[in-house]
């Protein structure tokens, strides 16, 4: 063992001896520490970590690892004080109370102690994955720490607290006076004092901005713990900050939960309405790094939303692939995803109440013969695992998607500019905002970087292999003329007043895709307008009360006569480890699996949240705990929907369901 180890070995033991100390209060000296440093409760006696095919070095890499986030810089995080209060914001006992899982100090990538998710970028304090994507279960005194799981955290509570206590440090005289000590030191000069004071004001007004943008407003839907407005982020810092458009964000309104992320690598579409392609390309390896170009245009794009940042203000040349320079950690984020890749769900502890045998039996005919077209199953730790997205338009909330689909940005700095670097098509002033999103997300990641090489490239191969990836981002819709329905994958739904007034297809509404991921009943559409039935039947246009149609390098375009409507569609997936994701559907709006199984009318319409204690019967978090209020009614959380069983469910055929999908 060399020197090195040495000290690390003892530095390790002595911080995991302190934290086990009395003065926490936690546990006896006796009890075995919680794993991963993990900081629990008083009413926690044992902490325990499952099966998930990651080494515990595997995990605290995934918690620490740095994506490009830059919230705070790092001096001023470790010596900002809570708002009311003389305690440090980073203490253990503030973060857990805004849901998030903090830890004790350790020599292997946390010295400082920080929260699950929340690390030294650079010299800022960053948010990464695991903030979001890690969660905790309680029950009874035990906790299991989740990886991969959704977080209960309340970001909404902590970028407000944030604001709070950096307003409150300039405001109070005594309170920045320790903050200067800190920051600068005993000896700091007045000079020295002054400049901290404006660059806190600078930062405190780009935080209250991001807030204003991104966070509900006081007549706004509440999003509580566990859920954000995550497209609504990505497109608003997008179009208004690297934009520079300062109207251009659109109210924070469509809050999702934060999806599980186990056998998300092995997802041929991604997010809540599959509108991200996990798209496999081997010649952009020696380009980007990797692959796998879909799974890192979708965590760039998270990146964007999650206080990283993009200078769009002009191209880089072609040698430098019209690149945009941005804080987004490219390198890390590829070896993120190769980590998501090896991860497992995981699996019913053997702590709580065992899965009745006879009950999962019955239970497992059920879901074959009611949930298993939407919810195939899969292996869990088959190295060959492959999921096939199921889009359907279920009758859920449809906030997020008709956001996603509808919403329109003005183009600001990037006007003019293509769409993708292979296509022909410009920014006009005003677009449809994921088409931005398309623009600068393939802007930061295809940029030259040390390792990558292009020095035996030409331009025209440069474009060819860009090309390949193409960046599309569809909508997955049934639209409804009447008695007919027209189910596909669109470019752009164009609502006015909440009707469809035209829709937009590059690739005549996407027929291969569409009868491979969604209900069909449509197989081709030629020049002429007429749709060709899947039975062969030819429908004219007319008959869908479509006056124009028009087809353009841009694509196929539909416009009607008479409002038509849509069901916008969202995406089913294998329910592995479906017990340690509550609460349910894309917008948390059903708190157990019990209540889902029932049809939508029956379900209750307000529940508490906030409890990290499970109901291993109903199996979801206790809806009797909780400082957060639910409430269906408002916009955005409707429990409407995913209620098409063929028929409603006896109590007994519940509980039978339940116990079959604790044991995936």
């Amino acid at each position: 063992m060399t020197p090195r180890c040495v000290r690390c070995c003892v530095l390790f033991g002595l911080t995991t001896l302190f934290a086990l100390g009395p003065a926490c209060g936690r546990r006896p000296l006796s009890a075995a520490p919680p794993p991963r440093n993990l900081s629990v409760s008083s009413e926690i006696t044992e902490a325990h970590v499952l099966s998930q095919n990651w080494s515990d070095e595997e995990s605290r890499w995934f918690y620490n690892v740095a994506q490009g986030s830059k919230l705070i810089p790092y001096a001023w995080f470790m010596h900002l004080e809570q708002p009311g209060a003389q305690t440090l914001f980073r203490d253990s006992e503030h973060f857990r109370s805004l849901g998030y899982l903090p830890r004790t100090p350790d020599a292997l990538g946390n010295p400082d102690g920080l929260a699950i998710g929340f690390v030294k970028d650079g010299m800022h304090l960053g948010m990464t994955c695991a903030a979001c994507h890690t969660g905790q279960v309680n029950y009874k005194g035990k906790a299991w720490l989740i990886d991969g799981g959704p977080t209960l955290g309340d970001g909404v509570r902590l970028q407000f607290r944030l604001v709070d206590a950096l307003d409150e440090t300039l405001k109070n005289t005594a309170k920045f006076e320790r903050f200067v000590k800190g920051v600068l030191g005993s000896g700091a000069t007045a000079t020295e004092k002054v400049a901290l004071k404006d660059q806190v004001q600078k930062v405190l007004d780009f935080r209250k901005a991001y807030n204003q943008r991104n966070m509900p407003g006081p007549r706004a839907t509440p999003f509580g713990p566990g859920r954000v407005d995550a497209f609504g982020a990505i497109m608003n810092e997008i179009a208004t900050t690297f934009c520079q458009v300062p109207d251009n964000h659109a109210p924070a309104d469509a809050p999702v939960s934060y999806p599980f992320v186990w056998d998300a690598p092995q997802h041929d579409r991604v997010q809540w309405n599959g509108a991200i392609e996990n798209k496999v390309v081997p010649l952009l390896a020696p380009l980007i790094g990797t692959p796998h170009v879909g799974a890192l245009s979708r965590n760039t794009g998270e990146v964007l939303g999650v206080f990283g940042s993009v200078d769009a203000t002009r191209e880089g040349s072609l040698l430098q692939l019209r690149s945009y320079p941005s804080t987004a950690n490219r390198e890390h984020l590829i070896e993120i995803e190769d980590s998501l890749r090896k991860l497992w769900s995981p699996q019913w502890p053997k702590e709580l109440p065992p899965i009745d045998p006879v009950l999962r039996t019955a239970g497992g005919t059920l879901f074959e013969q009611h949930c298993q077209t939407c919810h195939a199953p899969i292996q869990r730790d088959a190295a060959d695992r492959q999921v096939t997205a199921q889009m359907r338009a279920v009758g859920t909330d449809q906030t997020m998607a008709a956001n996603f689909a509808s919403r329109q940005a003005k183009t600001g700095v990037v006007a003019g500019r293509k769409v993708t670097i292979t296509r022909f098509r410009r920014l006009g002033p005003v677009e449809p905002a994921k088409d931005l999103l398309v623009h600068m997300v393939e802007r930061v990641i295809f940029r030259p970087s040390p390792g990558i090489g292009l020095l035996n490239l030409t331009p025209d191969d440069l474009l060819n292999r860009i090309h390949l990836f193409d960046p599309e981002y569809p909508v997955f819709a049934e639209v409804k003329v009447g008695d007919r329905k027209l189910s596909g994958a669109f470019d752009r739904i164009n609502l006015v007043n909440g009707k469809v007034h035209d829709v937009l297809s590059r690739h005549a509404l996407r027929i291969a895709e569409a009868a491979r991921i969604f209900r069909q009943d449509l197989a081709a559409l030629d020049d002429t307008g007429r749709f060709e039935a899947a039975d062969g039947e030819t429908i004219e246009l007319d008959q869908w009360s479509a006056v124009e149609h028009k087809s353009s390098r841009a694509g196929t375009q539909l416009t009607f006569a008479q409002p038509a409507t849509v069901d916008f569609a969202y995406k089913g997936r294998p329910l592995n480890g479906i017990w340690a994701t509550a609460p349910y559907l894309h917008n948390g709006s059903v708190p157990n699996l019990d209540e889902l199984l029932k049809p939508s009318g029956q379900r209750v319409k307000q529940f508490k949240l906030g409890s990290r204690e499970i109901d291993p019967e109903h199996v979801g978090y206790r809806v009797d705990q909780g400082d957060f209020t639910y409430d269906t009614t408002l916009k955005g959380n409707s429990n409407a929907g995913h209620d098409d069983y063929g028929r409603e469910f006896t109590e007994l055929e519940r509980r039978q369901l339940i116990e079959y999908m604790k044991s995936l």
